[in-house]
């Protein structure tokens, strides 16, 4: 079992995505940034690291807020 993870250091672009619903939808609550990429010709080199940061009104919506840090090429 592992407990942590090391990452090297690399150049990225950092984002706060925000979820709901029971199921996690990688591509709907990833579409903004990948906009932003595209927009902006942003080559990404590896896949998107997250963490989930806040989770509230589980019994309701269930509002996920997620940190995605995303590698890309300078």
């Amino acid at each position: 079992m592992k407990f942590a993870r090391y990452y090297p250091s690399c150049s990225c672009l950092y984002s706060i995505v925000q979820e709901q619903g029971e199921s996690f939808q990688p591509l709907d609550c990833l579409s903004s940034l990948m906009d932003f990429v595209k927009g902006n010709g942003i080559k990404v080199t590896d896949d998107p690291v997250s963490n989930a940061f806040l989770s509230m009104n589980k019994y309701e919506n269930y509002t996920r807020f997620r940190e995605v840090w995303l590698p890309i090429q300078e």
